[in-house]
Parts: structure tokens; C-alpha cells; sequence
């Protein structure tokens, strides 16, 4: 995924242009489940199946031009949920097709893989207790769809964004491929610190010492690191690259990280003289996501994705 751009920090996402349209004559698009072989998920030690299912919208015009090909956006979901929030929670197959109606000039193939573990969301990061997730968004899902789906198969035309988890993955996947695109503690820390000797398939970067939760130095450091903050320094070259970045967030987001943290990565961006865009907005963490969807976050990546 090769230059890129990103959406909010509730959503986050990652783009690029190009192309040539015709009128539809459909004004419905229609979605196909599908199952993957995840190829880089193998040899994972909690069991994490190989076989993964995903999601695939295609706009009203695929049936309707066998000869055109369209640019695509992944969409990532958040912790404690799977591919199937966007079409059975959050009605995405309607809001695409009211944004498409009339408009065939902006259509667009959505994809929306898998990121849930038995210990609720990959983060989409590689772990060796969980399965190389980083590789399979970025190599496995990208390759299967430019193979099976008339695409527009080259880093301009493909998008990347995400929901809480997701907008997580998908800030730091677009710095790690700019040329591609309690539990939840455990979650993250098989992928930062791993041990697959621990009884939890890792090591805390917290210690309880007189009823106090306190840091351990060595692993919260790793911990540091791991994060888009600490990253963005280390990837300005990449950051530069992409064609757009954007990040919202709710100022009443139940989780006080995310406001925080996504202020804080739009500081980094601003030292580090890399353009994007900061949008705040009056919402809680999923209240609103229906809206921001068909207001914001589709009409940002249909715009810098539109074929030319």
C-alpha cells in the first residue's frame, strides 16, 4: 500500500488516484462474503484459524461494466468485534449505496477483512502467539482481492481506515507500507511483548507492588516504542509519502487514551511538518460512527481515491 491516507482516530486511513466510468444502471451494489487463506497466519500458537472470512462490497456498476475496474478501500474494525459490525451494526451497504446513486464517477470496491482473536482484536500487528496480522492486511488480503476482483490494482488507488483497533492499525500500517496501504491488554501485549512461555502468552509491562499498578522500565519502554506516536519520528520519510492524512476522535470518548493520544500524534505530525488533517467532533466513541461514515469518512476516501 504505497502512498496512502488516513481517517480518523476513531478512524484512521490511508489513499491515493487514477481511472476512466460509465453511467450505472444499477443503483444497488452488492456484497460477497468470502474466505481467505491466510497464509501468514500459520504457525501461530493460540490457534488462531488460518481460514479467515471477509467481506467485499462491490459498487452498482461491477455487473453493469465487465471492462472497468475500480479503486478500493479497507475497512478495519475495532476490538471485541469482527468484518460483520460494518454491514449488520453500522449499515455500510446502504450508506455506500446512497453515496453512489447517480454517481458512478465515485464508486469504489470496499473491503472488510477480519482482525478478531481469542483475545478480541489482533491490533492488526504480527505476533508470534497470534499469527503475522501486519502481513496479512498488507500482503495475503491485498494480493487475494487485486486476484480476484477487477481493481485498479496499484498503491494510488487503494485505501486504508479504521475504527478504534482499526484506526490504530491503520495509522501504523500506512507508516510501515506507505508502498502498500484486561483482554484487550492481553491483546496487545502477545503482540509488543510476547512470551510464549507465560501462562497468558506474555509479559505485562505492569508490576502491583503495594496495591499500586507501577511500570516495569525495561517492557513499558518497548511499549513506547511500539505506539504511531514513538513511530512517526522513526517513519517521517514514509509519512511523507502518503497522499492525505486525517484523524478524528469524540471529545466525550468513553476511552481517555484516544482523545489524548490522537491530539498528541497531530502535535507529532505538526513538529515533524507533515500535512494532515485534525477533525474533533461532539461524540462518544461508537454513537456516531453511522454518521461519520456517510459524512466524513466515505466522502474523504472517495474523493482522493475517484478515478481519474
Amino acid at each position: 500500500m504505497r502512498r496512502a491516507l488516513l481517517a480518523c482516530s476513531l478512524f484512521s486511513s490511508l489513499l491515493i488516484p487514477h481511472g476512466g466510468m460509465a453511467a450505472a444502471v444499477s443503483s444497488h451494489g452488492r456484497l460477497e462474503t468470502l474466505t481467505i487463506h491466510a497464509a501468514t497466519l500459520e504457525g501461530n500458537s493460540s490457534g488462531e484459524p488460518t481460514e479467515q472470512q471477509l467481506a467485499v462490497y462491490l459498487p452498482p456498476s461491477y455487473d453493469e461494466e465487465p471492462g472497468r475496474r475500480f479503486p478500493v478501500l479497507y475497512l478495519l474494525h475495532g476490538i471485541g468485534d469482527t468484518y460483520t459490525v460494518w454491514t449488520e451494526d453500522e449499515g455500510i451497504v446502504a450508506i455506500l449505496d446512497d453515496l453512489f446513486a447517480g454517481r458512478p464517477q465515485d464508486e469504489l470496491i470496499v473491503v472488510l477483512p477480519n482482525g478478531h482473536t481469542h483475545l478480541l482484536g489482533s491490533f492488526y500487528a504480527n505476533s508470534p502467539i497470534t499469527g503475522r496480522w501486519e502481513d496479512f492486511i498488507t500482503t495475503d488480503l491485498v494480493r487475494f482481492i487485486d486476484q480476484r476482483f477487477r481493481t485498479l490494482a496499484d498503491a494510488g488507488h487503494r485505501g486504508l481506515g479504521g475504527h478504534s483497533m482499526g484506526g490504530f492499525g491503520a495509522l501504523r500500517l500506512s507508516m510501515r507500507h506507505p508502498d502498500v496501504y484486561p483482554v484487550a491488554l492481553l491483546a496487545l501485549a502477545q503482540v509488543v511483548t510476547p512470551n510464549a512461555a507465560s501462562p497468558v502468552g506474555a509479559d505485562l509491562p505492569l508490576r502491583q507492588e503495594r496495591g499500586e499498578l507501577l511500570p516495569v522500565d525495561a517492557l513499558y519502554a518497548r511499549w513506547q516504542e511500539f505506539f504511531p506516536l514513538a513511530e512517526a519520528s522513526r517513519s517521517r520519510s514514509e509519512l511523507a509519502r502518503l497522499r492525505a492524512i486525517a484523524i478524528d476522535y469524540g471529545i466525550d470518548d468513553q476511552f481517555a487514551h484516544i482523545p489524548s493520544g490522537a491530539a498528541r500524534y497531530s502535535q507529532e505530525l505538526a513538529r515533524l511538518r507533515i500535512p494532515h488533517t485534525l477533525d474533533v467532533y461532539q461524540g462518544d466513541h461508537r454513537k456516531l460512527i453511522q454518521q461519520r461514515l456517510r459524512e466524513v469518512v466515505l466522502p474523504f476516501f472517495i474523493r482522493r481515491l475517484r478515478a481519474q
